[in-house]
């Protein structure tokens, strides 16, 4: 009986952290795609984003043995729902304040209180659902990961001028020839005519070529890397095995070099194919951080997970999470439509990837899904089209002069590709996006907010505070149409609701998103895709 209590309090946990997980996931798409993000300052980049993987990583590993304890206050721990309501009015005040005027965008007094705001707005969903002495006794279990982090990224900042300067200086000059020959050997299983000047560092195609300077030659990620598997061999120097252990400091460096050639050779190869804005902004400046975070949760599994490396090895038995089953083909189309907007210039071309990203999840699931009952009823379809008129109707209230012609990238495309993308982005509004969505918010969400084991609340049944905050939820999805979004998650809730089948919100939904298709293409309204 002891274990299963174990991994039961463990999974709530979980399924708590995924939920945060969900909630400021959702939010950080709607607001960064219509009012963008806090700003920093370029020069915190670095040391924030370094020291903050690095607390995650070394954090886990300290306080992994405490999760069950906690996990299990957790369960009868409920909702806060006044946190719930501050996290709102942060988030509130941050959008009130994300439309400055030209004089206020170099003025403090703007952007303090909207940092502070976003930063209030994370901290309140956090408690929300990890109450403050939980949350607390969390970061007290990571003992002095925090000070190895702080550590850490100030190391990183620090030594980052340094490596970058070492790209085309004397004591670099042998790794630098060798990264170039390298590119160039990968270059040429690729493209026909490399066109290649080592005195330049110029390397490329006769279409596109780049010049390898110090911020993209990868010996800052060397350097990070570096630095990382020095804190983290110290860091766990009583659980892992030496001298075998001080091999993964070669190891990553050279995992983390070979990335960096492929890095500039997909940087070439997407400017070759006619996409320089792509090449030159989204993923020039995201592939290294990408490639630093794989490397270092390589280093995490490799030392404590291997038994060659690791003094104790532990294999925790395996359970079934049913929140997946609700949630995953959902954030499969959030994680995939993260990639194709940063893959992204002025058109999303690679939407087609959501739809397959999704169509995945679910066939993954898909003996799952068979215990649900998908009957359909007359009501679905009639919701479906009293929310379709609810949208225009808002959207001519709300939004009168937001009426959008077709993208000059897609009107410009030939005759099959473009049909090609819009039967796409058609199919996939109106099956994948519909059962993902409604999985995940009615299926999960909307149950979940009124039991930590939701499978024990029956389709069709709710509580006012739950539909209201999962519709909210989902509206915050819809950015600046969170009105109509909001509103839309209550009618589709109530679909539900009225015989218990989760079919009818997923029919609904189609039906409302078939209609807005017919509705873009037929009256020239594409500010609804």
């Amino acid at each position: 009986m002891k274990g299963p209590a174990v991994l039961s309090s463990r999974h709530g946990l979980q399924q708590r952290l995924c939920w945060l997980v969900v909630l400021l996931g959702v939010e950080w798409v709607a607001i960064s795609a219509t009012v963008g993000v806090p700003e920093t300052g370029t020069g915190f980049g670095i040391p924030l984003t370094a020291s903050a993987a690095f607390f995650l990583i070394l954090g886990y590993s300290r306080v992994r043995a405490s999760l069950p304890q906690i996990s299990a206050e957790l369960q009868s721990a409920e909702i806060d729902w006044a946190c719930l309501l501050a996290h709102a009015g942060a988030l509130l005040i941050f959008l009130a304040l994300s439309f400055p005027t030209p004089a206020q965008k170099s003025s403090l007094l703007w952007k303090a209180p909207r940092l502070a705001s976003a930063i209030g707005a994370i901290v309140l969903g956090i408690f929300a659902l990890i109450p403050p002495p939980t949350a607390w006794r969390l970061i007290l279990h990571t003992g002095r990961s925090w000070v190895y982090a702080l550590a850490a990224g100030a190391t990183a900042w620090r030594l980052s001028p340094f490596c970058q300067s070492l790209w085309n200086s004397s004591p670099g000059r042998v790794l630098t020839d060798v990264t170039f020959d390298f590119v160039h050997l990968l270059l040429r299983n690729v493209f026909p005519d490399v066109v290649a000047d080592r005195a330049k560092l110029a390397i490329g195609t006769p279409r596109f070529a780049v010049e390898i300077g110090g911020p993209c030659s990868g010996f800052e990620g060397l350097g990070m890397i570096l630095v990382f598997g020095v804190f983290w061999l110290w860091f766990l120097r009583k659980e892992i095995r030496f001298p075998q252990a001080l091999l993964s400091l070669p190891a990553g460096l050279l995992l983390m070099w070979v990335l960096n050639a492929v890095r500039i050779v997909l940087l070439i190869s997407i400017g070759h194919f006619g996409a320089e804005k792509i090449a030159i902004g989204g993923f020039h400046s995201q592939a290294g951080w990408i490639a630093f975070s794989g490397v270092t949760l390589a280093y995490a599994g490799a030392l404590q997970h291997f038994r060659w490396f690791a003094r104790v090895q532990s294999q925790p038995a395996a359970t079934e999470n049913r929140a997946a089953v609700f949630l995953v083909p959902f954030m499969a189309i959030l994680a995939v439509s993260l990639l194709t907007h940063a893959a992204s210039a002025d058109f999303e071309w690679l939407y087609p990837l959501r739809w397959v990203g999704a169509c995945c999840a679910l066939w993954f699931f898909r003996r799952s899904y068979k215990a649900l009952d998908w009957s359909l009823s007359w009501s679905g379809p009639t919701i479906g089209v009293a929310v379709f008129i609810l949208w225009i109707a808002l959207e001519r209230f709300i939004h009168p002069l937001t009426s959008t012609a077709m993208p000059v990238a897609l009107a410009g495309a030939s005759a099959a590709t473009r049909t090609a993308w819009i039967l796409i982005r058609a199919l996939a509004a109106t099956t994948t996006v519909p059962i993902a969505e409604e999985l995940a918010f009615r299926g999960f969400l909307l149950r979940r907010l009124m039991a930590e084991d939701f499978e024990t609340i029956p389709l069709g049944r709710f509580t006012w505070p739950a539909l209201l905050l999962s519709s909210i939820t989902f509206g915050a999805l819809h950015g600046s149409r969170w009105v109509a979004g909001t509103l839309s998650g209550l009618l589709y809730g109530f679909a539900v609701a009225r015989r218990g089948k989760l079919g009818d919100a997923v029919i609904a939904h189609a039906t409302t998103n078939a209609m807005l298709a017919a509705y873009v293409l037929v009256c020239n309204q594409w500010q609804f895709w």
